[in-house]
């Protein structure tokens, strides 16, 4: 089943990338926020801040996640 997508009622996102693989080679994340910044444009959001990872995503510390703990404080705060 797929989890529907909370909208932020104020209009503004912060926005979360992070790349499986921790060799930054395989960096995916800006390509994954120009993709995020362009649907948050073309709907009429604000993006407030960007924050991204290199991490994998099924360690289960979250040690490696400073984006993330920024992303939601960031949040948070708005």
């Amino acid at each position: 089943m797929r989890q529907q997508l909370t909208l932020p009622v104020n209009g503004k996102v912060v926005l979360y990338q992070r790349c499986s693989l921790e060799r930054e080679s395989s960096d995916t994340t800006l390509k994954q926020n120009q993709e995020m910044e362009l649907w948050c444009h073309t709907n009429g959001y604000e993006v407030i801040g960007s924050f991204s990872d290199l991490c994998s995503g099924f360690k289960q510390s979250y040690d490696c996640r400073d984006g993330l703990r920024q992303a939601m404080e960031m949040a948070q705060r708005e």
